[in-house]
């Protein structure tokens, strides 16, 4: 969907992310700057009945300026043929309590793999009950310098609990990434999210290869992920993967 003289609030584009269609994406054209703040008005076309997360982003390029807007949607069906589960929150949030419905966050249907990430989530639950790995948490920030910590106490009383019913694991192999015009597990990738506050994680098979311990330390980073932090593996100032996988590491035990 294009418009042929793009202008502010018009829809250049959308498209979904895989077959399951839970993540929109927008692309509108930037006519100024006032666009990405009072009118990006995307937000009553994607109201859902649990609510959405939305990532908000505006980039230069040579041929003009562009803002893009990232729904992610959060549905009360789990899945199962319709049954519906009432939000424990009001949906405002990004997103509604009680994770990804009745069963285990682990969708993987791979037995090798699936049993990898139980055996990783069961290790990251043990480190993620220390004090200095909840300080990790607490001293690191989302994109708008709000505290992990304080994002994560949004959804669950603890890292644990958020870890076990906040994250949807999925196989991530051949799976295609939007953001990054990849496919991630072709290039070296334990495990990814496609941009900072997603909630699913996908896991490569290479993750199987890891010891129980770092396993752990892996996932722990891609929690990490899903509660906002952002990656720079461009820029020297930010974050790259491996210095998320050190710091997780250093501050939660890599055993």
């Amino acid at each position: 969907m294009a418009a042929d003289a793009p202008f502010t609030d018009g829809i250049e584009s959308i498209w979904t992310n895989g077959a399951s269609a839970t993540h929109v994406s927008f692309r509108i054209p930037r006519a100024d700057a006032a666009v990405h703040t009072a009118n990006l008005r995307l937000h009553a076309e994607m109201m859902v009945v649990c609510g959405y997360t939305e990532f908000d982003s505006c980039w230069d390029t040579a041929t003009g300026a562009y803002c893009s807007a990232d729904v992610f949607l959060s549905y009360c069906d789990n899945g199962g043929g319709g049954g519906y589960i009432p939000p424990s929150g009001d949906g405002s949030g990004g997103g509604p309590g009680g994770g990804t419905g009745t069963g285990s966050n682990n969708r993987i249907a791979d037995p090798a793999l699936h049993d990898a990430v139980d055996d990783g989530k069961g290790n990251a639950t043990a480190k993620l009950q220390s004090a200095q790995c909840q300080d990790m948490i607490r001293m690191n920030k989302n994109a708008a310098g709000i505290s992990l910590w304080n994002v994560l106490t949004s959804y669950s009383p603890d890292p644990g609990t958020y870890l076990d019913t906040q994250i949807t694991f999925v196989k991530g192999d051949g799976t295609f990434d939007i953001a990054s015009n990849l496919v991630p597990c072709n290039y070296d990738r334990l495990a990814w999210t496609s941009v900072p506050g997603v909630h699913t994680v996908d896991v490569c098979g290479s993750f199987q290869n890891l010891s129980t311990g770092m396993r752990g330390v892996t996932l722990i980073h891609e929690m990490l992920h899903t509660l906002g932090l952002p990656e720079y593996p461009n820029d020297p100032s930010g974050y790259t993967t491996q210095d998320i996988q050190q710091m997780v590491a250093n501050w939660c035990g890599g055993q």
